[in-house]
């Protein structure tokens, strides 16, 4: 009798064990979710994060000159508002930035790529650390 009463205790705790862990994974991971997945934006959402810049057209280091138009996304609507207020800031950022570039440096597509990423550094350098997440460059002619 103790036996079977020692048995169906230990058979209790297994279950309330296994239906507290059955919870805690539901409640932290959830179903199609693993730890620290982020859920990806939607269109509006990085919309709302993004700013346009007029056409800026500027000097290569070595001569020749670029006309370009970046898309920026922030971090946040709040940073994009305040990007587009400081224009003129973006503006001269990203004409500090090609300037230090050479024309052969801005070519095809690991062109694009540099000149997106030194914008992006120059532009957190200059406004904070972490307000731009991406910049595109959404137009370019280069002579």
């Amino acid at each position: 009798m103790k036996s079977l009463k020692l048995f169906l205790i230990a058979i209790g705790v297994l279950l309330l064990i296994s239906i507290g862990g059955y919870f805690a994974y539901q409640h932290f991971l959830g179903p199609g979710q693993t730890k620290g997945e982020e859920e990806l934006p939607t269109i509006d959402q990085v919309l709302e994060k993004s700013v346009d810049t007029e056409n800026i057209t500027t000097n290569f280091a070595n001569g020749g000159f670029i006309k370009t138009k970046f898309k920026i996304i922030t971090t946040s609507p709040k940073n994009a508002e305040e990007v587009k207020k400081l224009q003129f800031l973006v503006e001269s950022s990203i004409i500090k930035t090609i300037n230090r570039m050479t024309k052969e440096e801005s070519v095809g597509s690991a062109g694009i790529t540099l000149i997106e990423e030194n914008v992006k550094e120059e532009l957190n350098k200059e406004l904070g650390e972490k307000y731009v997440t991406r910049v595109y460059l959404t137009d370019e002619l280069i002579q």
